[in-house]
């Protein structure tokens, strides 16, 4: 515990970690088959993102599928987050967090359009100092440019990364930061009364 008494951050993922999103993925996909069929692919679409990378290179029009493919998604994620709810405890925790002056910034893969309407949907957002989204295929996690990209933007060190899935503890492996599980919800708290 010694280790986090010197925190400057602390970066969360958004679905799973902060709140609850309910995009509509059967849907989505199946609009994803209908544009994957127009240019003579065919996918189930998943993984999500590895799927329409790797149908990319199956094309020469590779660049306009996955653009089609993205607003698609971008969609139905605003969908979603119209109707985003915050999950028990997060907005005690980052008030929790704020008050002790450690920045909070959401790293995550969903679009930066996305996430700003959760946070407004939420009341969060006046909390949040940075928030990194999907800009490529190229910087999705479990890459840990978007971990690196906030590192440098906020100019901190000291960072524990919260999130709810493989990708989340990967790249914050790679990114060489802390990392802890969503639903290790007292551990963080643990952390946060150390400061």
């Amino acid at each position: 515990m010694e280790k986090y008494k010197s925190m400057e951050a602390i970066f969360f993922d958004l679905d799973g970690t902060l709140v609850k999103l309910p995009i509509d993925y059967e849907s989505m996909r199946n609009e994803l088959k209908l544009i994957a069929k127009k240019y003579g692919l065919y996918s189930e679409f998943k993984p999500l993102f590895k799927e329409i990378k790797r149908l990319s290179f199956l094309h020469l029009e590779g660049e306009k599928f996955v653009k089609e493919c993205i607003e698609i998604i971008k969609k139905y994620e605003i969908k979603g987050a119209e109707k985003a709810e915050l999950l028990e405890g997060i907005k005690e925790i980052l008030y929790l967090l704020k008050n002790k002056g450690i920045k909070i910034a959401i790293i995550s893969n969903n679009s930066k359009e996305c996430i700003e309407k959760v946070l407004e949907i939420t009341g969060i957002k006046n909390l949040i100092d940075l928030v990194i989204g999907r800009n490529s295929l190229e910087d999705l996690k479990p890459s840990p440019l978007p971990i690196l990209n906030a590192l440098k933007i906020l100019n901190v060190k000291k960072v524990i990364f919260v999130g709810d899935r493989e990708e989340d503890r990967i790249a914050a492996n790679k990114a060489n930061i802390e990392f802890i599980e969503a639903n290790k919800i007292n551990e963080l708290l643990s952390i946060i009364n150390l400061h």
